[in-house]
């Protein structure tokens, strides 16, 4: 299998809504997994500032839906996926800070960690009934501030 990228952005994706924003319940993404079922194995999946552990100012876990191994069209393709829902609650939301800065394009610099950082990270991993652990996703995050909180 496969790691891919996505990142949860609204610069890289300008017609859609991937970016979080803080206060409101995040559940933009969903991951369709193709020709593998999944479903007997566990999600984990963490939001940081950083992808080394000691470098880690903060971190925020996502919550997952439960997953479906089915056939779905995704990208106009039917076909056999595993269909991965993660999810973010308010409170998770609120607790994630706002990068230092913010990116104004897609060709912006992506600088992660540190005073200067424009973007977090983030990951998703599956582990099977093996113990056997694999990325399944990853990417960067943009976090818009709220108005109200």
């Amino acid at each position: 299998m496969s790691c891919l990228t996505f990142h949860l952005t609204d610069t890289d994706h300008p017609d859609a809504c991937y970016a979080i924003v803080q206060n409101e319940t995040y559940n933009q993404l969903t991951i369709y997994y193709p020709n593998v079922d999944l479903t007997a194995g566990t999600l984990s999946g963490r939001i940081s500032d950083n992808y080394k552990d000691e470098d880690q100012t903060f971190t925020v876990d996502f919550n997952f839906e439960p997953m479906v191994f089915g056939t779905f069209t995704f990208n106009g393709k039917p076909g056999n996926y595993t269909q991965i829902k993660p999810f973010l609650t308010c409170a998770q939301t609120l607790a994630l800070p706002v990068p230092p800065r913010t990116r104004t394009t897609a060709t912006d610099r992506v600088v992660i960690g540190g005073t200067g950082a424009n973007v977090w990270v983030y990951d998703i991993y599956h582990t099977d009934a093996s113990n056997v652990c694999i990325k399944l996703i990853r990417g960067y995050v943009e976090v818009i501030p709220s108005v109200t909180q």
